[in-house]
């Protein structure tokens, strides 16, 4: 069953990094309902990938950069 998603969403954001652990995993999986709701339930979720925790020269000196990407599974409008 190949069915597209209504909409999407990419984001990306520069964000403080104090405070932030150097070791942390780059790479993010977020699920607002939590894995026992069907992963295409509407904003449920997200990709969040911190480049900045593998290539320091992708933010400015202090700060980090994230890509935030959610197949969204809701119409475009409400948005």
């Amino acid at each position: 069953d190949d069915r597209l998603t209504p909409s999407f969403v990419h984001l990306w954001v520069s964000f403080d990094a104090r405070g932030i652990p150097e070791d942390l995993d780059g790479h993010h999986s977020v699920f607002n309902s939590g894995l026992r709701a069907n992963v295409d339930a509407p904003r449920n979720m997200h990709i969040v990938s911190i480049a900045s925790l593998f290539d320091r020269d992708a933010a400015p000196p202090g700060r980090h950069v994230a890509h935030v990407y959610a197949a969204a599974n809701e119409p475009f409008d409400e948005w």
